[in-house]
């Protein structure tokens, strides 16, 4: 199946910007399907909040960075710095979906 977009759900950063491992996994997980073809663009999403990211830069700007060192071209990730938990990352997909005519979403999560 084909999707319009994935949404890359915000893990942890540390102080200097380093993604967790959870983190790389899901960008990898969505580089993968960009890759095949099976997404047209990705939502990196989470922004800069003391209990998750140490870092002075989002999330979602910390992914779309690495996303664009393993080849994913930056037009093609966009990163929603204005969330900050997992309900505020869906509202934020959900308008930026809405502003581009996007219809299928795939979620990019972990296994608890």
């Amino acid at each position: 199946m084909k999707y319009d977009v994935a949404l890359v759900h915000g893990d942890l950063a540390g102080r200097k910007g380093r993604l967790s491992h959870k983190s790389i996994q899901r960008l990898d997980a969505a580089k993968e399907l960009c890759f095949s073809g099976k997404i047209k663009k990705i939502i990196t999403a989470s922004g800069v909040c003391p209990w998750f990211n140490k870092s002075s830069k989002s999330l979602a700007e910390l992914g779309k960075t690495y996303l664009a060192k393993e080849g994913v071209p930056r037009k093609n990730v966009i990163a929603n710095s204005r969330s900050i938990n997992t309900i505020t990352e869906l509202i934020g997909a959900k308008a930026i979906m809405q502003r581009h005519g996007w219809h299928s979403i795939i979620l990019i999560s972990s296994d608890y």
